[in-house]
């Protein structure tokens, strides 16, 4: 199966359609927080995001929905998916914002706010190689108790 007939057999069916629109809708509002898109407390568009980090943010949201729309039909869980969603917390739409996560991790890790571009688009690589990997079935892993594949 190619990856346009794998992503449409997953977004058209029941258990992946509804995977897809769960996901995007619990992800855009959690990444725009976390990548400073909106401003915490007064819940309105931060004035100095940049429309690149924003994109960045909108396609790692995207893809993130597609590989939950994929797994949840072919019940296989890729190695990389992982890897790309965690790193999205990491990014930021605004460049003088540190991503929130920062905030609970200490100014330790203030350094990757400079790189968090960078950040944004290794999660985006990750995810699209998990889609990619997910929609070929070239998933590595081993199959769990309920029949899914699982990483490690």
């Amino acid at each position: 199966m190619s990856l346009i007939q794998s992503l449409t057999h997953a977004l058209l069916s029941k258990r992946g359609g509804f995977a897809f629109l769960a996901s995007l809708a619990i992800l855009v509002p959690l990444l725009a927080l976390s990548s400073n898109i909106i401003v915490f407390g007064t819940w309105q568009l931060n004035s100095a995001a940049e429309a690149s980090g924003i994109i960045i943010i909108a396609a790692i949201a995207l893809l993130a929905s597609l590989n939950a729309a994929v797994m949840a039909t072919s019940m296989i869980i890729p190695n990389g998916a992982g890897a790309g969603g965690a790193l999205a917390f990491l990014t930021s739409a605004c460049p003088v914002c540190q991503p929130s996560l920062f905030l609970w991790l200490g100014s330790g890790f203030a350094f990757l706010a400079d790189i968090s571009v960078f950040i944004g688009l290794a999660s985006i690589a990750l995810l699209a190689v998990s889609l990619n990997n997910l929609a070929n079935n070239k998933c590595e892993g081993r199959r769990g108790n309920n029949g899914k594949i699982v990483s490690g």
